[in-house]
Formats: C-alpha cells, sequence, structure tokens
C-alpha cells in the first residue's frame, strides 16, 4: 500500500474533521439566528475537540493495519497536535514577534495535546499487538517502545493537567517567558 494511503489519509481525514468543525465553529454565530447557531457551535466545538485530542486513536490503528512502519504511524499520529499548534502559533502571531509566537510550543496545551497523543499511540500499538496475536501472530502484546509510550505520555499529562490543575505548569511557562522576552505591556 502506497504511503498516502498508510499515513497521509488517516491524517488527512482527521485534519478535514478539524477543520470543518473549526470553521463551522468559528462562522455559525454569523447566522444571528439562536436555534441555529447554539447546536451548530455545541456540535462543531465537540466534534472539534475531540479531533484534537483522540484523533490518534483513529490515525494510529488505520495506519497500523495499512502497513505503516513505526516511524510513519508516529508521525502521521503526531501530525495533528502539530498542526494544532502551528494554528495557534499562527493566530498568535498577529500579537507577539515571531520568536515569542514560537515559545507557544512550550505552553501547556501544545505540550499536553502531543503528550496525550504519544499515550494514545501506546494504548493503539497495544491493542493492535493485541488484535495480531488473537488472530494466531506470534507477537508481543506488550513492547518496551508501547509501555514507555504510555508510561511517558500520561505521566506528562498529569504532571501538566494536575499538577495544580494546571495552574503550576502555565507559571513555569509564564516565568520562562517573561525570562526570555521581558514582562511584556501591563504585566
Amino acid at each position: 500500500m502506497s504511503f498516502t494511503k498508510r499515513c497521509i489519509a488517516p491524517a488527512a481525514t482527521v485534519f478535514i474533521v478539524m477543520a470543518v468543525s473549526f470553521i463551522v465553529y468559528n462562522l455559525v454565530w454569523r447566522t444571528g439566528i439562536p436555534w441555529i447557531h447554539k447546536p451548530l457551535a455545541f456540535i462543531s466545538g465537540i466534534t472539534l475537540f475531540l479531533s484534537h485530542w483522540f484523533g490518534t486513536l483513529y490515525i494510529y490503528p488505520i495506519s497500523f493495519r495499512r502497513g505503516a512502519s513505526l516511524i510513519e504511524r508516529v508521525l502521521a499520529s503526531l501530525s495533528i497536535p502539530l498542526i494544532f499548534t502551528i494554528k495557534e502559533i499562527v493566530r498568535i502571531s498577529s500579537s507577539y514577534t515571531l520568536l515569542e509566537s514560537l515559545y507557544y510550543f512550550v505552553s501547556p496545551l501544545a505540550v499536553g495535546i502531543t503528550f496525550f497523543a504519544i499515550l494514545q499511540m501506546g494504548i493503539s500499538e497495544v491493542l493492535m499487538r493485541r488484535k495480531l496475536k488473537k488472530s494466531g501472530e506470534n507477537v508481543k502484546v506488550l513492547s518496551l517502545g508501547a509501555v514507555a509510550s504510555m508510561v511517558i505520555g500520561l505521566s506528562v499529562v498529569v504532571i501538566i493537567f494536575a499538577w495544580g490543575l494546571g495552574e503550576n505548569y502555565f507559571y513555569l511557562f509564564l516565568v520562562g517567558f517573561r525570562s526570555l522576552f521581558g514582562p511584556g505591556v501591563g504585566i
């Protein structure tokens, strides 16, 4: 199977869902009709969230089934967090310099979504190996890479979002920003 079908197509499917949800969510208010705006914003908001945060649970298994190598599965799975972060960097670049905008790569949201994808890759790898084992293939269900992916991904996500409900990591993010770029205007 071609690289496009193995990796690009699964990631493109999630990207299209993400893009359409983003467009609908950000433009539906212009209808001026609350009974259309509210349900469409609600549905597109949920779909946008699910595509950002859980797209890897679709991309990784599909790529695995289509014969993608480990590196291809990882790159395809990380494409959505990368695209999301780049979109946010472009959005904030109207208010910040290029270097300040690039610092967003270490923001709690960017790091959290990336490591949550890494956690999902480990889970998906184990589930796909289990499925292969059940079909009779001689494969270890738990690999070192999959377990490391789950442990590291979960640890970072918990540290970022559970440690002080995310405030502590955000504080460190701001301290780093101010150390590198100064306090900014009005801070």
